[in-house]
């Protein structure tokens, strides 16, 4: 297996096309990775880069894992991208939040038990699915979020 550039482009040649927006290169990006991956409990939580390798090659992780793969994808794929973690619960949960269309919108490939599309959805619409502390992050450490709904509710 090449470098995590190489392996990105080689999966994105294979997922989108030239002339595609971000937005439609990011619901690409978003079935692949969600589609292609189980989740399983890793315990590691540094280094994206060799994390998203891992995820691709395995095809499983936790949802730094489905972060991480997410994060290289976008990246090469020249989407701009940011990490957001949750905030103020005993857990982590790591999640991609994606600049499309003139906004930024969170999406989340990590696999769940209770049903949820989280592909470029708004804050509130995340706190409609889960009103509890899932998606509770910090919004001063991050751009202002986009309020104009792009997608079904999850």
């Amino acid at each position: 297996m090449g470098t995590a550039e190489g392996i990105a482009d080689d999966i994105l040649r294979s997922i989108t096309r030239t002339g595609w927006s971000d937005e439609r290169k990011a619901r690409a990006i978003y079935k692949y990775v969600k589609g292609r991956s189980s989740y399983t409990e890793t315990g590691i939580h540094t280094n994206w880069r060799a994390r998203a390798v891992d995820g691709i090659r395995y095809q499983r992780g936790d949802c730094f894992t489905f972060y991480s793969m997410t994060r290289l994808l976008l990246t090469r794929a020249g989407i701009p991208n940011l990490q957001v973690t949750r905030y103020g619960a005993r857990s982590r949960h790591w999640w991609n939040l994606v600049y499309v269309k003139g906004g930024w919108y969170h999406l989340d490939t990590t696999p769940r038990r209770r049903d949820g599309r989280f592909c470029l959805v708004t804050y509130a619409q995340l706190l409609r699915f889960s009103p509890g502390s899932t998606f509770r992050h910090r919004l001063d450490i991050l751009p202002k979020e986009a309020t104009k709904v792009i997608s079904p509710n999850p």
